[in-house]
């Protein structure tokens, strides 16, 4: 056998049998670059604010979710190296260091020295018992407290010098204490505590040998660490037996019960009654007698778990022995990958049979998961392509849609149905099976339907939004939704497999015509994830959402699944949340690569599962993630928030932790600027913490929720102000209690109501005596200048007479001027009226024209008719044939259609003479109530025609109100605008063989009138010159084909009617003039 083979079968046999422990829980690292002064982390504690802190080798480290904050010999410790930690009932720390115990009150340490025979010894840990009594152990013994002096105890059947780890208090007030030596322990019975010691000796090879750590669990059960294993004691059996041998009732767990190593450094019980301990090979979760080992990531340097705690949101933090802590936020989730016996990590397909079995379908071929190990489907591994949907039919039959087949799996056999698959002709890329039991395959070239004996193609050609059907969903009606690249599509099934479509897109209000995923809740809503967002469609209305705005990141959404244990939905995008979709799409629950997630990007809509268990199966680019909805926590700890720093120009107060936050005490400040800083112990997500404030005095409302944990004020007044603040972790958990604080700002000291009297007393004073001074001066300067100002007022005025007199003069000019412009301007407008008139009237003029002389020549053949009539009329036959020979009934015919276009042509002349009086209205002086309709149609027969063969009208007459204007300004100022937007189109298209001119004219009501809008698409207006084209004399025509002043002249005709006008143009694209009328001007135009 070759060594590639030897590879293979070793590769195969991995894969298809990885057992339970090697899937891996979400984990998080902290270490010396996370803020950490040393790697070693021998002890942790919370206190009641939920701050953490650790003992390192490097010094007491204080962790708030936020910051560190590092305590060293700098700051008052006898050494760095701290051993234990231990929480009295008041609040105050204890240390156990090599130099002695240390108290800290969250300000200052103190250390005590604990001698034998003048030598300090190194301190473990600090106990209380039921009675008060303080105890320490030490690497010579155990001490007790008496008065202010601690005493050696001495233990009969041990050495003096006995090295004691660990001490502990249980349930029932025993005290324990454990250490190299084996097991001391005294008996509580309810007042007080035996005289001696009951001993259980250390064994080397059983139990107890050396002892780091003691514990007690929910059941009541002692656990021991020991260098050979967990030691579980049940000590109500024991008490219940009225017996003392703890060896009797204690039961030693080590490698050979599935412990990854023997050698116990550390215990601990969680909140949810399961046990948890650190060995020298990582840690381990104990439960029922099992255990689940987990190993910190092959980056981190150390897995020895010398410290294990669970905090009162029930984070399990491991310290370790040179990899610094390790952090398990969510014992509910675990990860799959390659590792753990996945064909690969990008996971499309998930799906169950209901009895416990999951299979996961991956780029690489099929996975089946069992409850315990994971298998390839086959050891040859012939699923070895995309697979890309997963579907367990009613008859428990798999159905596989991938890449390149659509195989089936029953009892360990695999079957290719190309009898299916030759319909598709491409990847199928979704299965659903409807209330009949028909099959719905989801293709890129269409639907395919499956009765079982044929296949029925279902694509664009037959009725459907598209051909790539992304997701396939039979609802509870058996009605059948596909999302498609192109929009939503409904097939109603009806007798004789006859079936009705119905389609949906943007145009009808979809987010987005690429749909991803379509599922229906119960209520009959349908939720639709699309490329840009969801929407919610009711069966008639389409409400829109963005995931982004929600808390996901970002919009493209390949995933939505109901969750009816929560009656909530599950989205999935760039993230998982599970919404309630009755609180307007509020998140309460979050999964994403902070929370559990190797990846929180999904792949498609068949990469969400959630089995009879309701644990949630999820797929990613990052392997396959469970999440077990049922064993989270169901009672979540509200966050204690805390107000740390108030901050000012001047000082800083720092709140210690020690004393409560919800405090009247008030703080002075002597500036107006304040910041304050705020923190929400919570560690699932650190950087989810969510907060809210209003500082009373100053804030009316609430602020919105910001991450930020500081918030800064400026000019603030004299007066006293009040922080409030709250908080919400990444559960979205709102903290019970606000954290508030209080601050004075002083009046300053010239803001005293006394001191300000008595400044206002001297400024009174100084004011007057300065006054008395200054008017004296005053009077005797005033008569000095009231003399010059006499002879210079009757120079200036006869000055100011001569320069009215020369104003009037140009004025008048000025008007003149005006009015000769405005003539101007209206002969230009009406030079090119005559040019469409005269073309107007020279086409009738030709039919009259031409038809009088038809008449003449048929009056001609009528006289020699009659004439003949005359000399022949005895012989009526020749007559006859004679008229026929001058075809005289088509004559006579012939006449009087002349004569009707010679009446069609006169009246025709007559038509334009009258548009042409219309337009001018020269002789309508008064304000006359106008329909601007009729003044757009006389203009329009007047412009038109010159411009008919480069332009077409479209009209979108709205107005219905009549305005008071003079008609004739109106019809110059639509003139103008008229032809400015035909010679615009004549200047886009020059030069080419064709001309597509478009003019629309809109009108439209306003609230107090009417508005037009003229719009064509000429060559626009630059925008450089934009802002000058109603200006007099702005003109960019060449010289002589313009005055420059039409627009100008419009501008000022709409600004005497009271009305507006403006332009919005594109250059090369358009140009839109509008203006506005008043039904009434305020002041009549003159």
């Amino acid at each position: 056998m070759n060594r590639k083979s030897l590879y293979l079968i070793l590769f195969c046999w991995i894969m298809t049998a990885m057992p339970m422990h090697a899937q891996q829980p979400f984990l998080r690292y902290y270490n010396l670059s996370s803020g950490f002064p040393h790697a070693q982390v021998w002890d942790i504690v919370q206190d009641a604010n939920g701050i953490l802190w650790f003992a390192t080798t490097g010094g007491l480290v204080r962790y708030d979710g936020i910051e560190y904050t590092v305590y060293t010999k700098d700051e008052g410790l006898p050494g760095n190296t701290i051993r234990n930690l231990s929480l009295d009932s008041s609040g105050i720390i204890w240390l156990g260091t090599d130099e002695g115990l240390v108290r800290f009150d969250g300000k200052n340490f103190t250390t005590i020295t604990i001698t034998d025979n003048g030598e300090s010894l190194a301190v473990w840990q600090l106990i209380k018992d039921r009675t008060g009594r303080t105890w320490i152990t030490t690497d010579r013994g155990i001490y007790l407290q008496d008065t202010a002096q601690y005493h050696h105890i001495k233990i009969s059947h041990l050495p003096e010098s006995v090295s004691f780890r660990t001490a502990f208090v249980d349930s029932y007030g025993h005290i324990w204490f454990a250490g190299s030596r084996g097991i001391a322990w005294k008996y509580f019975n309810g007042t007080t505590y035996t005289d001696s010691f009951f001993v259980i000796p250390r064994s080397p090879s059983a139990f107890p040998s050396y002892v780091s750590e003691m514990a007690q669990d929910g059941r009541g059960r002692l656990l021991f660490a020991t260098d050979n294993g967990l030691g579980v004691t049940d000590i109500n059996a024991m008490l219940d037996q009225k017996s003392l041998d703890v060896r009797a009732f204690t039961r030693l767990y080590d490698s050979r019960n599935g412990l990854r190593s023997s050698k116990i450094k550390s215990v601990c019980a969680a909140n949810d009654a399961s046990v948890w301990i650190g060995t020298e090979l990582g840690f381990a979760k104990f439960t029922n007698g099992n255990f689940e080992n987990i190993l910190a990531d092959e980056n981190v340097s150390s897995n020895s778990c010398v410290s294990i705690f669970s905090d009162r949101e029930g984070i399990i933090w491991v310290g370790t022995d040179g990899g610094g802590v390790i952090k398990l936020p969510f014992h509910n989730i675990r990860n799959f990958t390659v590792k753990d016996g996945l064909a690969f990590n990008v996971v499309n397909a998930i799906t169950g049979d209901g009895k416990g079995t999951i299979f996961i379908g991956s780029d690489r071929g099929v996975n089946r998961w069992d409850g315990k190990k994971m298998h390839l489907i086959t050891p040859n591994n012939p699923l070895a392509n995309t697979i890309w949907s997963l579907h367990v039919d009613r008859k428990g039959v798999l159905w596989i849609g991938s890449e390149q087949h659509i195989y089936t799996y029953e009892q360990g056999q695999l079957t290719d149905r190309t009898d299916i698959f030759t319909k598709t002709g491409g990847p199928i890329v979704d299965i659903e099976e409807d209330l009949t039991g028909q099959l719905w395959f989801g293709t890129l070239s269409g639907l395919i339907r499956w009765d079982g004996l044929s296949a029925t193609v279902i694509n664009k050609d037959s009725g459907l939004a598209g051909n790539a059907v992304w997701s396939v969903f039979a609802d509870s009606q058996n009605t059948i939704w596909a999302g498609i690249d192109g929009g939503l599509s409904r097939i109603e099934q009806l007798p004789n497999h006859t079936m009705h479509i119905t389609n949906w897109t943007n145009r009808d209000g979809l987010i987005d015509n690429t749909v991803n995923v379509v599922r229906r809740d119960p209520s009959g809503i349908v939720w639709i994830g699309t490329d840009a967002g969801i929407s919610r469609f009711d069966g008639s209305h389409f409400i829109n959402y963005k995931p982004k705005s929600l808390g996901f990141g970002d919009n493209v959404v390949p995933v939505l699944a109901w969750d009816f244990m929560h009656n909530e939905l599950w989205v999935g995008c760039k993230g998982f949340g599970r919404m309630r979709v009755d609180a307007g799409m509020q998140v309460t629950k979050m999964l994403n690569r902070n929370r559990g997630l190797p990846i929180d990007e999904s792949t498609t809509n068949n990469a969400f599962f959630i089995d009879e268990k309701h644990q949630i199966w999820i797929g990613t680019f990052g392997g396959v993630t469970c999440y077990d909805e049922k064993s989270a926590p169901m009672n979540m700890p509200a966050p204690h928030v805390l107000i740390q720093r108030i901050r000012s120009d001047d000082s800083v107060f720092v709140l210690p932790d020690f004393t409560p936050h919800l405090t009247d005490k008030s703080w002075t400040i002597e500036t107006n600027t304040v910041t304050f800083e705020f923190v929400a112990p919570s560690f699932l997500d650190e950087k989810d913490n969510w907060y809210q404030y209003r500082l009373e005095g100053f804030d009316q409302t609430w602020s919105e929720w910001t991450r930020k944990s500081e918030v800064r004020y400026t000019n603030l007044g004299p007066g006293t102000y009040t922080l409030h603040v709250r908080a919400r972790n990444a559960e979205y958990v709102l903290s019970s209690d606000e954290a508030r604080a209080t601050l004075h700002i002083p009046r300053p000291f010239w803001m005293n109501p006394v001191i300000m009297l008595i400044f206002a007393g001297i400024a009174l004073y100084g004011a007057y005596g300065t006054y008395r001074i200054r008017v004296a001066f005053k009077l005797r300067s005033m008569r000095d200048r009231t003399q010059r100002l006499e002879s210079m007022v009757n120079q200036r005025t006869s000055e100011i007479e001569r320069q009215k007199n020369e104003l009037e003069g140009l004025l008048d000019q000025l008007k003149r001027t005006q009015s000769q412009l405005v003539q101007s301007e209206k002969m230009s407008a009406l030079g090119q009226l005559v040019a469409g008139v005269a073309h107007e009237i020279n086409n009738p003029t030709s039919v009259l024209t031409g038809n009088v002389a038809y008449v003449g020549d048929y009056i001609k053949v009528l006289r020699q008719l009659i004439a003949k009539y005359e000399s022949l009329l005895p012989a009526s036959r020749e007559i006859a044939s004679y008229k026929e020979a001058l075809d005289y009934e088509f004559v006579i015919s012939d006449l009087d259609n002349l004569l009707s276009a010679i009446q069609h042509a006169s009246d025709r002349i007559r038509l334009i003479v009258k548009d042409l009086r219309n337009f001018s209205r020269l002789d309508e002086a008064d304000l006359n109530q106008v329909d601007i309709h009729e003044c757009i149609e006389t203009t329009l027969k007047l412009f038109y025609n010159q411009y008919r063969h480069i332009l077409r009208i479209e009209g979108q007459y709205e107005a219905t109100k009549a305005v008071y204007c003079y008609a004739n300004q109106i019809n110059q100022v639509l003139l103008n605008l008229f032809i400015n937007a035909a010679q615009a189109i004549e200047q886009r298209f020059r030069g080419k063989k064709t001309i597509e001119g478009v003019i629309r004219i809109h009108t439209a009501n306003t609230e107090n009138g009417i508005q037009v809008k003229i719009r064509d698409n000429g060559a626009g207006i630059p925008p450089s010159i934009r802002s000058k084209i109603f200006d007099p004399f702005f003109t960019t025509k060449p010289v002589g084909q313009g005055t420059g002043l039409g627009l100008s002249i419009s501008y000022s005709i709409i600004e005497k009617h009271n009305g507006s006008i403006s332009v919005d143009s594109r250059e090369g694209e358009f140009t839109e003039m509008t203006f506005s009328l008043p039904l009434q001007p305020k002041t009549l135009p003159s």
